[in-house]
Order: structure tokens, then C-alpha cells, then sequence
């Protein structure tokens, strides 16, 4: 009975589409001492039955091939044979642990943007997000093999991610200055008006009330003195009431003003802090479908090139 001699060997890893990557582990046989015309080493019929090997929660072994090859040296040829295993990494558990955390992390991000802008809680959503997602990108950082030569793209999708809820932190500051920019007294420029209360609101479909115009004031008031010299003192009391009179005329009118320009500026916000919402949400989605898609199909093609390389032998 023949004896069998454990080997143990090491393959080069390749993570660039970690965790769908699969590795190709070639264990090359070769007679250094002997070339063939001493020693010739030759394939037996075999049989590709795997039912031997001991299952691994972390790899399967999709194809194994053996290839007799002649190398060509200086000292002569030497037989050689090639045993070509392509093992895929299981990527159920990876997807659970690494992926979709970050994908529900990103929905949290989203929802973030139904706050109303006048909680004050926006800001602080999006920064306990961002924070957790780095958290996250630490761990995956830990778990991805290293490889030198190339950057994983599950490490591109979370410096993605990361780069996104901060374009939302930003966003979220710039919807906060509309807001509150109605304090300062100034009506919205004609161009914002035409490009988001009647652009943006359309496309969005978000009610806008158009701007009444306010009754304005008689910048000329009332002569009350002249009418005073012309009636008599019975007058005085209702010289005195129609001066109070038209003092708050003018403050009410004033007030009113004010809180048609504050509304406006709060609509403006509004209308933006959707648009945001729904630019944020297409390109969480497009980013996400497109990196993870990339990482699958580029794993699949180079082991759909190698296994036909192999089979040509």
C-alpha cells in the first residue's frame, strides 16, 4: 500500500473583490535533480471527485484540473505537473457581518432627512451615522486580506459611503442657513424663486403658495396738523387716536411682512432639503448596486478565463 505525505503550501490572495473573490492555488510537482530524459513524471487517469477533502466554512473548491507541462531550462527539460485548484470564498456570512450593516446605515442616513428642519436633529442623526460607519470601516479593514497591489472594492464602498453622509452633513448645513436666513428681513432673489419655488417645486411635487402682495403704507401719512388747525380742539382727542392708530398700522403691517419673508425662506429650504433627500437616496442606491455588482462580476470573469485556460491544456 502506498504511503501518503501531507503537504502544506501557500497561494497568493488576490481581494480585490473581496468577499466574492475566488483563488486560484496552483501546486506545481517538478524534478529538479532529474530532467526527463532520466525521470519522467506522468499523469495517471484520474478521477475529479473532491469527496476526500475536508469541508471549510470559509471556502468551496469550484474547479481542480492537473496539467502536465515540459519547462524548458538551460540544464535541460524537466517534466512538470500542475495541480490547479480555484477555491470561492462562501460570502453569505461576510454580506451579514460587513455589507448590509453599512446598506441599513445608509437608510438610516436617508430617513434622516424626513426630520423637520426645526428639530435640530438632523445634524446630529447624520454625525452618529457617519461615526458608526467608520467604526464599520475599521472592522472590514481588520477582515480584508492584504494585497498590495490593488484596493478591495468593498474598501471603495465604504470610503463612498463615508464620503456621502458627510455630503449630507454639508447639505444639512446649508438647508439650516435657508431656513433661518428669513431672520435677516431680506425677500428671496428673483432667481431662487423662478429656479426652486417654481423649478425644483414642480419636479418635486411640493405645494408652494404664491407671494400675496402686502398693502403698502401711505408713505405720505396724514396731515393731522394741518387738520388740527383748521378744527377746533374738540378734535385733539381724535388727532390722538388716529395717530396710534396709524403707528400700528404700520407695525402690523410690518410684522406681516416679515412673516411672508420667513415663510418664503422656510419653503425654500424645504423644497431643497428634498431635493437633497432624493439626490442622496439615487446615488446611495446607484453606488451601492454598481461597486457590489463590479466586485461579483469581476471575480466571476477571471475565473470564467482562467478555467478556460486551463482546459485548453
Amino acid at each position: 500500500m502506498a504511503e501518503t505525505c501531507p503537504l502544506q503550501t501557500s497561494c497568493p490572495v488576490v481581494s480585490i473583490s473581496f468577499p466574492f473573490d475566488s483563488q486560484i492555488c496552483n501546486i506545481t510537482f517538478i524534478s529538479w535533480s532529474y530532467p526527463n530524459t532520466q525521470l519522467a513524471l506522468n499523469l495517471i487517469t484520474y478521477k475529479r471527485e473532491l469527496n476526500s477533502t475536508v469541508p471549510h466554512g470559509g471556502w468551496s473548491i469550484r474547479f481542480f484540473a492537473p496539467i502536465s507541462i515540459e519547462a524548458n531550462f538551460p540544464a535541460g527539460e524537466f517534466d512538470t505537473i500542475v495541480f490547479s485548484l480555484v477555491l470561492t470564498r462562501r460570502y453569505i456570512i461576510q454580506l451579514f457581518n460587513l455589507i448590509l450593516p453599512a446598506v441599513l446605515l445608509n437608510m438610516i442616513g436617508y430617513f434622516g432627512f424626513h426630520l423637520p428642519i426645526e428639530t435640530g436633529e438632523k445634524m446630529g442623526l447624520q454625525m452618529s451615522v457617519l461615526l458608526s460607519v467608520m467604526v464599520f470601516q475599521m472592522v472590514v479593514s481588520d477582515v480584508v486580506p492584504p494585497d498590495g497591489n490593488s484596493i478591495p472594492y468593498l474598501s471603495w464602498y465604504y470610503f463612498v459611503v463615508i464620503a456621502l453622509l458627510n455630503f449630507s452633513c454639508c447639505l444639512g448645513v446649508f438647508v439650516m442657513l435657508f431656513y433661518h436666513r428669513g431672520h435677516a428681513a431680506k425677500r428671496v432673489p428673483y432667481i431662487i424663486r423662478i429656479i426652486v419655488l417654481r423649478g425644483m417645486a414642480c419636479l418635486l411635487c411640493v405645494r408652494t403658495k404664491k407671494p400675496t402682495e402686502m398693502p403698502q403704507s401711505n408713505e405720505k401719512g396724514i396731515d393731522l396738523f394741518e387738520m388740527n388747525k383748521r378744527n377746533n380742539g374738540e378734535l385733539f382727542v381724535l388727532t390722538k387716536c388716529l395717530i396710534k392708530t396709524e403707528v400700528l398700522l404700520n407695525h402690523m403691517l410690518a410684522e406681516a411682512d416679515f412673516g411672508e419673508i420667513a415663510d418664503e425662506w422656510r419653503l425654500v429650504a424645504m423644497v431643497l432639503d428634498k431635493f437633497f433627500m432624493w439626490l442622496y437616496l439615487c446615488a446611495v442606491v446607484g453606488l451601492t448596486v454598481f461597486l457590489l455588482l463590479m466586485a461579483y462580476l469581476d471575480a466571476e470573469v477571471m475565473v470564467s478565463a482562467i478555467e478556460k485556460q486551463i482546459q485548453q491544456y
